[in-house]
């Protein structure tokens, strides 16, 4: 026979009876627990010095069509001793638990596959110091040759923040809801990683994903209180997985289309919106949270030193209270998730600063109710149909706007199904009064 250099072996062992006394799953024997290879013509041969315990059974050896003639293996499984042994002795095998048929190069590789989690988180805004915010979740999937041992995951920051200085800490967790939502009582921890070069390395761990299996990993960040920008997490390259098969130790084969991010974090940042301003009634509402909260007279201030002239602001509760302008009379708060008809006798830009929103609780009556949307791209039947979801605020039959004269979405149709604009106010009218969040 010819030796075979051990670097260019890959063996793999499959138990051949399930009546053996404990039978066992598929498991890699590395080359380098083997001392020597050799090959006949009819395949790959195994020899073992010992041949102690032997037992009369036919291995065949796939795609060689040979036999092991001797293997001695230790109680886990793998080659003890190898050594030179007679073709004659073909047919007998060393295992009092277990039988193998061996594999020879060429068998499936240990794949672990990683993908987008199905609840990756979106873009959206937090306020500095916010605390538990899920950054990514990824799904990774292990194919059937082995579980799989995680030991290195490394995440990749891109935006216009600082993690160094702007986040206290970054956390990986098994996502065990699949929810893309941190939850504490039932998302495990895995590690916290360190930042440095641009990337946080979770390392120092081993986190099984069993053979056929598919686990949800989130990445959860906590922000400083002075933390500002804009924050994007992501598994860039195969090589941010580190993984191992669990009983051969051999590294896995990391799949996926690459790159994974999750939304980007604007934390604490600032826009300037501008608002144009008609002579006459205009129907606005808030496109940002302010940075300094308005009252009626700031609003109409604010309107006035940017060069407009605001003589009245009004707002529905339901019935109109109006404020006139100079005044402190019925100086009521301009709030997010609501409408307010701004009266100007000559035209101007308003230009508002504040923090951009991804979601708003609007109060809604029975009947008529004036409201703002400061984010999305709806059309009038989809805020619609964003309030009937919400059984508290019975059914919204109409929508309408101003602009200026007013202009009737009945609900549901198509029939003059506006754009929802994040600086206009719109009417709804609803069946029931009640609270919705949108989205």
């Amino acid at each position: 026979p010819t030796a075979v250099g051990i670097a260019a072996a890959a063996l793999r062992f499959r138990g051949l009876s399930t009546g053996l006394p404990q039978a066992r799953p598929p498991i890699r024997i590395s080359a380098r627990t083997v001392t020597m290879l050799f090959v006949s013509l009819a395949g790959i041969l195994l020899y073992a010095a010992s041949s102690a315990n032997y037992i009369n059974h036919p291995a065949t050896i796939a795609g060689g069509g040979g036999k092991v003639t001797s293997a001695n293996y230790s109680t886990h499984g793998s080659v003890s001793q190898t050594g030179i042994g007679s073709a004659s002795s073909a047919n007998y095998i060393n295992s009092s638990d277990y039988a193998y048929t061996v594999w020879p190069q060429g068998a499936p590789e240990t794949v672990l596959t990683t993908a987008s989690g199905p609840n990756n988180p979106a873009a959206s805004f937090e306020d500095a110091g916010a605390q538990d915010v899920e950054m990514l979740q990824v799904r990774l999937t292990a194919n059937t040759v082995e579980n799989i041992n995680v030991t290195q995951l490394v995440i990749t920051h891109s935006g216009t923040g600082d993690p160094a200085t702007m986040v206290t800490s970054a956390d990986l967790y098994v996502d065990g809801g699949n929810l893309g939502v941190y939850d504490d009582g039932i998302d495990t921890f895995i590690d916290q990683g360190a930042y440095a070069a641009g990337a946080y390395t979770f390392t120092g761990f081993s986190q099984p994903v069993n053979a056929g299996a598919t686990q949800y990993w989130l990445v959860v960040y906590d922000f400083h209180a002075l933390a500002i920008g804009y924050f994007t997490a992501g598994l860039n390259t195969a090589g941010g997985v580190t993984a191992t098969g669990a009983v051969s130790g051999d590294p896995a084969v990391v799949a996926g289309a690459f790159p994974i991010a999750g939304g980007a974090k604007g934390v604490d940042v600032t826009e300037d919106y501008p608002i144009s301003l008609l002579t006459g009634w205009n129907l606005i509402a808030l496109p940002v949270d302010p940075v300094t909260p308005y009252l009626a007279e700031d609003l109409a201030q604010l309107i006035i030193t940017q060069g407009g002239a605001c003589t009245q602001i009004m707002r529905w509760n339901p019935g109109w209270l109006v404020h006139p302008v100079p005044s402190g009379t019925n100086n009521f708060a301009i709030e997010l998730g609501k409408g307010y008809f701004v009266r100007c006798t000559a035209p101007s830009t308003l230009t508002i600063t504040g923090y951009p929103v991804s979601n708003v609780t609007i109060g809604l009556n029975a009947g008529w109710t004036l409201v703002g949307v400061p984010f999305g791209s709806y059309l009038a039947e989809d805020l619609a149909q964003e309030i009937n979801t919400d059984t508290g605020a019975g059914n919204c039959t109409q929508v309408m706007r101003w602009n200026p004269g007013w202009l009737v979405h009945p609900v549901p149709s198509g029939t003059n199904n506006f754009a929802i604009e994040r600086h206009r106010g719109y009417f709804v009218k609803t069946t029931a009064g009640g609270t919705v969040v949108v989205p």
